[in-house]
């Protein structure tokens, strides 16, 4: 029997593999860490923050602190989507966070939002993390999502507002630091990590 030289264009389809419990739940979770950088693009002179899936990079700053008293609000973007998608299950933010002497500190909202041509929507409900005082603990907050698609350019954002009862800029401080450095109340090695790490679900397809 001769051997065809040219295959039906089925068989070109691209294998995917996934692991057994993406399959069952029909979902795949993505991670995403949070890190800042020195400048902001364009030299604004002050610092950017971003989503990034490479864990070898070190952040400019491995925390965030509070700048006075009140809300400090940050946004992590990740790049634009290359291809299209479907998020939905329950997202999961995992982050340490520390509080200055005297300071009572908390994440006072947490959100996931879809950005596209730069209009931004929320699609989780705003999460909250409890109080701690003069202190480090690691927060866990899970993030339940709206169905959303995410086309090619559209952008994933985590935006993150800090809350402290005392003004100054080291009342209280978040960490976002792939490779793990060190803050001022947050020391790895010693209590709690700078690592924030988001668990991002996507829609398997098969």
């Amino acid at each position: 029997m001769t051997i065809p030289l040219k295959y039906p264009a089925a068989m070109e389809a691209a294998i995917a593999s996934y692991d057994y419990i993406d399959v069952a739940n029909g979902a795949g979770y993505n991670l995403f860490y949070g890190i800042a950088s020195e400048l902001e693009i364009g030299g604004a002179g002050v610092a950017s923050y971003a989503l990034i899936t490479n864990t070898q990079a070190y952040s400019s700053n491995p925390v965030t602190s509070n700048t006075g008293i009140g809300p400090n609000k940050i946004a992590f973007s990740l790049s634009p989507f290359n291809l299209p998608r479907l998020a939905q299950g329950t997202a999961y933010l995992s982050c340490g966070l520390g509080a200055g002497a005297g300071a009572i500190a908390k994440i006072s909202g947490a959100i996931i939002q879809h950005v596209r041509n730069n209009v931004e929507t929320d699609i989780t409900a705003l999460a909250k993390s409890g109080t701690i005082t003069n202190d480090s603990k690691m927060m866990f907050l899970p993030m339940p999502l709206t169905p959303t698609k995410f086309k090619r350019g559209d952008i994933l954002r985590l935006r993150i507002t800090l809350w402290s009862s005392v003004a100054g800029a080291a009342s209280v401080e978040i960490g976002n630091d792939p490779k793990n450095q060190a803050g001022s109340y947050i020391i790895p090695g010693t209590k709690d990590s700078t690592i924030m790490a988001l668990h991002m679900p996507f829609k398997v397809d098969l």
